[in-house]
């Protein structure tokens, strides 16, 4: 399952315990969330880049935007790659599903959206763009309905204003490899 960099730093400071994703027309009628149920695992993707573009193969490793995001930035020919392309062996992160379940997006509570991964801070709530710039919002519902209409809004049936069904998944951290 892929998250952003903040996400990744949210579920590795254990301020993230669980994701909301779309509800696809086969998961809603089954009823079975095709991500997994309790007990299942699933690695964390992740944007990354393998050493081995500046290095001798035998000699690199798998470095993680979100813990490392200066990295590269000397090296020529170096690029992140995006999440979605992470092959399972360099996941880092091993979470187990604890519960699954569907919901109407709108039906979370402001300890929904912490568990989330939103986060207070000095000016209010939010989370951390990529850029390094803090999101700011009224209240922790309202921080992220913000992430999610960056994410989905324009996606026909899937902006907060919508209120699609979605698949709760609540997980724990099972591993992280150093």
């Amino acid at each position: 399952m892929s998250f952003s960099d903040e996400m990744v730093r949210a579920i590795l400071d254990g301020r993230k315990t669980v994701t909301r994703r779309p509800a696809g027309g086969a998961s809603r009628k089954s009823g079975e969330c095709p991500i997994g149920g309790p007990g299942d695992r699933i690695a964390v993707r992740e944007t990354w880049a393998s050493t081995a573009q500046i290095m001798h193969p035998s000699d690199a490793w798998v470095v993680y935007r979100a813990t490392e995001p200066e990295w590269g930035e000397n090296y020529e020919g170096w690029r992140w790659r995006p999440a979605m392309h992470m092959l399972k062996m360099f996941s880092r992160i091993t979470l187990e599903i604890t519960d699954a379940r569907l919901e109407r997006l709108q039906s979370m509570s402001d300890d929904d959206a912490l568990a989330e991964g939103i986060q207070p801070c000095h000016e209010g709530w939010g989370w951390h763009l990529e850029d390094g710039r803090f999101f700011d919002a009224g209240g922790p519902v309202d921080a992220f309905r913000q992430l999610w209409d960056s994410i989905y809004d324009g996606r026909p049936g899937l902006s907060w204003h919508d209120n699609p069904l979605v698949w709760v998944i609540e997980f724990k951290v099972v591993e992280v490899k150093k």
